[in-house]
């Protein structure tokens, strides 16, 4: 059983132990998971933390949500069964349900939602997961979007992960170059700042993350960087290659894609941070 499957369970128990199950309920579930990680020698786990809590609140928000009248919905319909089909009809039935799945496994190989690197949209279109393509929900409390004149940013609250839906084909023999910058606005007196990590999730052809189930990422822009609310915007950048001499910087065997990944105040739950930028982009020969 994997980390983020484990948090999910040990987190609803304790929800669903609690007199009631609201927001602010489950947020206080969700706080106190965050400072016993903290102060724990499991803090390296916080990214598969703030994964189960979005999946959370996404499960718990869709279950909030009011059912539609009975009138509204449409009479059932008989379930058909294909095996009532002649034997011919049967595998031309089968031979398209094969096509329709091969179908979707393309598009989701290949789909690419539009980058928007400088944050002009929010977090749209970024997630809290390595796994998958969720969008990080409009209510949370742990991300917000912010301008400053013509600046665009992301804030984060605590220890949260930024994962782009894009995603980036890559090929060996190519060089690219990872970039963010990230200020921090609210200092974790135990760190002397805030705890940043930039780079990327790498892929293998079926869509699968490549690496350690906990942080399959290559940190290469910044590796457990601690920026200060007194230096202002601090960048990071680096060179993401299939033969780095610098394992940070590696693309490990059979990676086909990647997408970018920030992890911003990592095992901070008190310290607040901002992103301005997070690039993916090839190094011209």
């Amino acid at each position: 059983m994997d980390s983020v499957t484990i948090f999910k369970q040990r987190m609803t128990a304790a929800i669903l132990a609690r007199p009631e199950n609201t927001p602010a309920s489950r947020d206080a579930v969700y706080r106190k998971t965050r400072e016993f990680l903290t102060f724990s020698k499991h803090a390296h786990l916080g990214s598969a933390l703030e994964t189960a809590i979005a999946e959370l609140e996404r499960e718990f928000h869709t279950a909030e949500q009011p059912e539609e009248t009975v009138a509204a919905q449409p009479a059932a319909r008989k379930r058909f069964d294909w095996r009532a089909l002649p034997r011919p009809s049967r595998r031309v039935m089968a031979g398209a349900a094969i096509a329709a799945a091969i179908g979707v496994t393309a598009f989701l190989l290949l789909y690419r939602p539009p980058s928007d690197p400088e944050f002009d949209r929010g977090f749209a279109d970024y997630s809290s997961s390595a796994r998958g393509f969720e969008s990080i929900p409009p209510w949370t409390t742990y991300y917000s979007a912010g301008s400053d004149g013509d600046l665009r940013f992301v804030e984060a609250t605590g220890p949260v992960p930024l994962y782009s839906k894009q995603v980036f084909a890559v090929a060996p023999g190519m060089r690219y170059t990872v970039s963010a910058r990230i200020r921090v606005m609210v200092d974790d007196p135990a760190k002397g700042g805030a705890m940043s990590m930039v780079g990327t999730v790498s892929y293998d052809d079926r869509g699968n993350p490549i690496g350690p189930d906990i942080a399959p990422a290559q940190y290469c822009a910044m590796q457990q960087k601690i920026i200060k609310a007194a230096d202002g915007w601090t960048a990071g950048e680096g060179i993401l290659t299939f033969d780095n001499t610098n394992p940070d910087c590696l693309l490990p065997p059979g990676t086909v894609s990647v997408r970018l990944v920030a992890l911003l105040n990592v095992s901070s739950p008190t310290a607040v941070s901002q992103i301005d930028y997070l690039r993916f982009e090839p190094v011209t020969p």
